[in-house]
C-alpha cells in the first residue's frame, strides 16, 4: 500500500507538515510504522502506536483500534444491590429487575411476566408451537437452545447438583434450587386474585390461568383444551396407551409419573406422604380441571 510520500524513517517520532508530504512521491506502509493525521496540519509517523486508554503499544493502527474495542466493553456500571458490574447502563438496569421482582414484559396469552423483552420473545415460541432446536441424540425438539443443552445432560446420566439437605441429585442446578424450597416450607409467591401461595413463581403464574378461564393448549387428537401445556402432554399419553413409568418394587406401569409415585407409597406402608412426593403429585393444584383427565390407576 502506498501513500503520496517518500522518505526514510528512523525509530522514534517524525513529524511532517502537510506541505512536505505533498512534495513527496510515495510512502511505503509496513508493520514498522503507521501514518496518521494529528491536530492541525501535522502528519505524525510513529514506529509504535499507543492506546490512549492504557498506553499499551501496537505495531499498526488496525491492531490498536481492535484493542480499543475491549475498553468499550469493559464493565463500568455497578448494581447498587449486589455490586455486579455491567458494560452498559441498560444491561445493569435490566439486571436490577431480578432484585425488585418487577416483570414489565407480559405474555398476552398466559400473562407470564418477564424482566426482559428478549425473554418474552423466546417464551412466545411456546405458544407458537415452534421448536427449532433438536437434541442430536433422541431428536426431541425444544423452543430454546439452552433447554436443549440442559436436556442433553439426561442422556449422560450425570446428576452433579446435590441437595445439601436430603442429598437428592439433579442434572440441572435450577431444579436443585427449586427442590430446596420444599425443605423450607416457604411459599413466597402469592396469587394476587385469591392469595393462594406457592413455592415457585412459575407455579403461581400457571395457577393464575384458572382465574382467566383461558385454555390455550389443545390436544391434537381430541381437541380437549388445557390451561397448561404440561397437562396437555400428560393427557396425550392416554391416547397412546403407553405407560413409561414403572414401579421399582412390583413393576406395575403407569402413564403418569405422579400416579406411579403415589402407588409406590403403598409398598412403604407410609400413610403420610413426604413433602417432596406430595408436591410432585399435586403440582400445587395449579389446574384442577386438567388433572381430572389423568388416569386413576393409582388406586390399584
Amino acid at each position: 500500500m502506498f501513500y503520496p510520500l517518500q522518505t526514510q524513517f528512523d525509530d522514534g517520532v517524525i513529524e511532517l507538515t502537510r506541505s512536505e508530504m505533498l512534495q513527496q512521491d510515495h510512502l511505503v506502509d509496513n508493520k514498522h510504522f503507521v501514518v496518521s493525521l494529528s491536530l492541525g496540519n501535522t502528519l505524525i509517523n510513529l514506529n509504535k502506536i499507543k492506546c490512549p486508554q492504557c498506553r499499551k503499544r501496537f505495531d499498526t493502527m488496525e491492531e490498536m483500534e481492535q484493542h480499543r474495542t475491549k475498553h468499550l466493553t469493559e464493565n463500568k456500571f455497578k448494581c447498587e444491590i449486589c455490586s455486579k458490574e455491567f458494560p452498559s447502563h441498560s444491561s445493569m438496569w435490566k439486571h436490577t429487575k431480578a432484585h425488585t421482582g418487577e416483570r414489565p414484559f407480559v405474555c398476552q396469552i398466559c400473562n407470564k411476566g418477564f424482566t426482559q423483552l428478549a425473554n418474552l420473545q423466546r417464551h412466545d415460541l411456546v405458544h407458537n408451537g415452534l421448536k427449532p432446536f433438536k437434541c442430536p441424540i433422541c431428536e426431541k425438539c425444544f423452543t430454546q437452545q439452552a433447554n436443549m443443552l440442559k436436556h442433553q445432560l439426561l442422556h449422560t446420566g450425570l446428576k452433579p447438583y446435590k441437595c445439601p439437605v436430603c442429598e437428592k441429585a439433579f442434572s440441572q442446578h435450577a431444579n436443585m434450587v427449586k427442590h430446596q424450597m420444599l425443605h423450607t416450607g416457604l411459599k413466597p409467591y402469592k396469587c394476587p386474585v385469591c392469595e393462594k401461595a406457592f413455592t415457585q413463581h412459575a407455579n403461581m403464574i400457571k395457577h393464575q390461568m384458572l382465574h382467566t378461564g383461558l385454555k390455550p393448549y389443545k390436544c391434537p387428537v381430541c381437541d380437549k383444551a388445557f390451561t397448561q401445556q404440561a397437562n396437555m402432554v400428560k393427557h396425550q399419553m392416554l391416547h397412546t396407551g403407553l405407560k413409561p413409568y414403572k414401579c421399582s418394587t412390583c413393576g406395575k406401569a403407569f402413564a403418569q409419573q405422579a400416579n406411579m409415585v403415589k402407588h409406590e407409597m403403598l409398598h412403604t406402608g407410609n400413610s403420610i406422604e413426604c413433602f417432596y412426593i406430595d408436591t410432585i403429585m399435586k403440582q400445587e393444584d395449579d389446574d384442577d380441571d386438567d388433572t381430572r383427565e389423568i388416569e386413576s390407576d393409582s388406586s390399584s
